[in-house]
Formats: C-alpha cells, sequence, structure tokens
C-alpha cells in the first residue's frame, strides 16, 4: 500500500463525530488561551494572531523573488537563485516580520541551514544553472509539479519545510507550509496513519495537502456546531455591544 492509499483511508475514516471529539479539546486550549474567547475562524482570535502572518510573509516573499524579472535567458546567471534566497531570508524587525517557515538563519551552522545548496550555488556554476532551470520551471514552466519537486528535493538534500514554502509561494491554495514533528504530532492526536519527517517526496507531499482539505470541511461543521450550541459566546465581537455590556 503506498503513501496516498494510507492517508486516504485514514481520512475518510474521521468521522465528524469522532473529529468533533479532537476540535473540542483543541477549543479548550484556545477557549483558555483566549481568555474566554473560543476559536470561530482562522481570521480573528488567537490563531489569527499564531497564523494570520502567513499571507503577508508569503506577499513579501513574492516581491523578492520578482517573478516579472525572471526569463529563461538569465538561467544559469545565478540571478535567479538569488532571488530564491531572497524570499527565504525575511526578517523585516519594523514590520516585526520573520520568515520561520524555513530554517534559514545561522544559528547552528551553516550545514544546518535548510536552504544551504541555494547559497553554495552561487559559487557552483552546474549547480546554479541546475537550481536555476528547476524555479524557473517551478514558478514559469510547465513541467510537471511532482518531477520539479522531487529534482529539487535531490538537489536540496530533501529538507522538506524549504521545498513545501517554496511551493507554497506558487500557490497557497494548493500547498501549504510544513514542519513535519509538528504536524506529525497532530495527525497522531487524530490517529491519522501519516508521518511527514523524513518522508520529503511528492507523494507524501500530495497526501498532506489532501489531509488539510479533507479537514476543512470538518472544521467548519465544528465551528457551526460551536456556534449553534453557544451563539452568544461563539458569535463575533462588536467593541460597540461589549463596551454596552452587550
Amino acid at each position: 500500500m503506498n503513501c496516498g492509499q494510507v492517508v486516504w483511508e485514514a481520512v475518510t475514516m474521521i468521522s465528524a463525530s469522532d473529529f468533533q471529539l479532537h476540535f473540542d479539546r483543541f477549543q479548550q486550549l484556545i477557549t483558555a488561551e483566549s481568555k474566554g474567547h473560543p476559536f470561530i475562524d482562522f481570521a480573528e482570535g488567537k490563531i489569527a494572531a499564531w497564523e494570520g502572518y502567513k499571507p503577508t510573509l508569503r506577499n513579501a516573499a513574492l516581491g523578492k523573488l520578482s517573478l516579472d524579472a525572471w526569463s529563461r535567458e538569465t538561467i544559469g546567471s545565478g540571478a535567479i537563485v538569488q532571488h530564491a534566497i531572497d524570499s527565504i531570508e525575511i526578517q523585516d524587525n519594523k514590520a516585526n516580520l520573520v520568515n520561520n517557515l524555513v530554517f534559514w538563519q545561522n544559528r547552528f551552522g551553516h550545514a544546518n541551514r535548510d536552504h544551504r545548496v541555494l547559497l553554495e550555488a552561487r559559487t557552483n556554476r552546474g549547480l546554479k544553472e541546475a537550481l536555476d532551470t528547476l524555479f524557473y520551471e517551478l514558478y514559469l514552466g510547465d513541467r510537471a509539479e511532482g518531477a520539479v519537486f522531487e529534482e529539487l528535493a535531490e538537489l536540496t538534500g530533501r529538507k522538506y519545510p524549504l521545498i513545501a514554502y517554496l511551493y507554497f509561494l506558487k500557490d497557497m491554495n494548493r500547498f501549504m507550509p510544513i514542519q513535519p514533528t509538528g504536524f506529525d504530532r497532530a495527525f497522531a492526536a487524530m490517529n491519522l496513519e501519516f508521518a511527514t519527517r523524513q518522508q520529503c517526496s511528492w507523494e507524501n507531499y500530495k497526501a498532506f495537502n489532501e489531509i488539510l482539505l479533507q479537514l476543512v470541511p470538518l472544521i467548519e461543521e465544528a465551528c457551526q456546531s460551536a456556534f449553534n450550541r453557544d451563539p452568544l459566546s461563539a458569535r463575533k465581537r462588536d467593541p460597540l455591544a461589549e463596551m454596552l455590556g452587550g
């Protein structure tokens, strides 16, 4: 049985009632962290504070990626690789914006940086041309996404967070960032027989994104159920109503 089959069977085995048990535990944690404010959606509250920076980060990264400046003629020059590096190394203290989706800072030595190979490509002609080509194909070309993923994974030492981040920049509606250890804990808590740690492959990444898509309607249903049980506490808060005691 391949990874995709395992994931599909595991996800479809999660019923709304089973998921509700996990969601209720999550809701209790969020409500406690938020001083009584329950989770309503991803656009407000504690979750928004934790996760809301990602679209902003992506926009900043796309600006640094500068796809409009790319052309096939620049492949091999290293310009494309440099744009990719710039889109990863984001730390804007004034805007309180830091890319923590990829381990790029040189805190524990160059060898431990997720994008180490990109940095080394600046002085390696063959690697520079190979990465320039793959990045061009990923964002502007017409090669199969899976083939590009596998070649990038091979060249970069299968740094899963790095590859997922690059795909997240391409299309945030289809591709999500990944931190294997954290997600694997969440999947285990839901009794999903699926792991991402040391499993960097196109099939695994496709399955990972499929799981997240499968969970969306379950989350929506659980939120609606919470609202129906207690519409007053679950409704979006109106500051004026709160001032008036509403």
